[in-house]
């Protein structure tokens, strides 16, 4: 769409040759790939827990308040859902934690790499910003 020779860029600058073309900075640097992945985290979080009686009463005893899982038609869903893992990231670390070590389950590769994925610089950093 931003095309200098053939796209909105080229036909906006050739009606007003003064325009400037700034590029938007998150689609410059690829960060919306990131948040998909940040957001997908969040979500797996969520459904991961709310499958499972026992995981939900593992997180319950950790977290005083329930993971919330993101809405497809409420935008505002995603607050809620950033809110609980940001106030409660070490509480849900905890759980995980717990479920990853409990011996009476089947080992929980999932619990694990859920682990992994939100003990890393990057989620954490996200779940404090945004």
């Amino acid at each position: 769409m931003a095309g200098k020779y053939q796209g909105v860029q080229a036909h906006i600058s050739e009606s007003n040759p003064s325009t400037k073309f700034v590029p938007c900075a998150a689609h410059t640097l690829n960060l919306v790939g990131v948040m998909t992945g940040y957001f997908g985290t969040v979500n797996c979080l969520c459904i991961y827990f709310s499958a499972s009686t026992n995981r939900w009463e593992v997180l319950l005893k950790y977290s005083p308040l329930a993971l919330k899982k993101e809405s497809d038609t409420r935008w505002s869903s995603r607050i809620e859902a950033v809110t609980v893992v940001h106030k409660h990231l070490d509480k849900i670390v905890e759980a995980l934690n717990h479920l990853a070590l409990d011996a009476v389950s089947s080992p929980e590769t999932k619990s694990v790499s859920l682990l992994e994925s939100i003990q890393t610089f990057e989620f954490v950093a996200f779940a404090c910003f945004w």
